[in-house]
């Protein structure tokens, strides 16, 4: 009896890995009441509803790490799906250049680091204006972005 329930545990924690892509760069989500909007690169779900939000990058990781700002990336994405009723698993990065795949966990602790950097960021608009246009202040980064024309005319 005992190989079974074994082998019955064994099996249930196997479909809880499952995930099913149920939107690949897409739809834009949106709330107005956190100022946030996301196009997530892909999103999963797995059997239980959660769903696990991805981002793929082109170039390496830092050393085995997600870059601050893809990993800020994912979680205000997770925050803002969080506020529309969506369930939230965790996160990814998948870096291309090395072929890493960083995972993001989603906890109370993750939550909390994603609603500081979006009060933060509001704060700055605030003092800055939004009419600024410009996303970061570092001009390397603006090589290969496809968005340099709009933000940085």
């Amino acid at each position: 009896m005992l190989p079974v329930c074994i082998l019955i545990i064994g099996v249930s924690l196997l479909l809880l890995q499952i995930e099913f892509v149920v939107t690949a760069d897409e739809e834009i989500f949106r709330s107005p009441a956190l100022r946030l909007s996301a196009k997530p690169d892909e999103l999963r779900k797995d059997l239980l509803g959660r769903l696990v939000v991805v981002e793929h990058k082109s170039g390496y990781s830092r050393k085995g790490k997600a870059y601050l700002r893809h990993e800020m990336q994912v979680l205000l994405t997770c925050l803002l799906l969080e506020s529309l009723g969506s369930r939230i698993k965790r996160g990814e990065v998948n870096y291309g250049g090395d072929h890493k795949k960083i995972l993001i966990p989603w906890n109370g602790r993750m939550r909390t680091k994603a609603e500081a950097a979006r009060l933060r960021v509001l704060e700055i608009l605030e003092r800055e204006g939004e009419d600024k246009g410009l996303v970061c202040s570092d001009p390397g980064f603006c090589q290969k972005c496809p968005y340099r024309e709009e933000c940085r005319p």
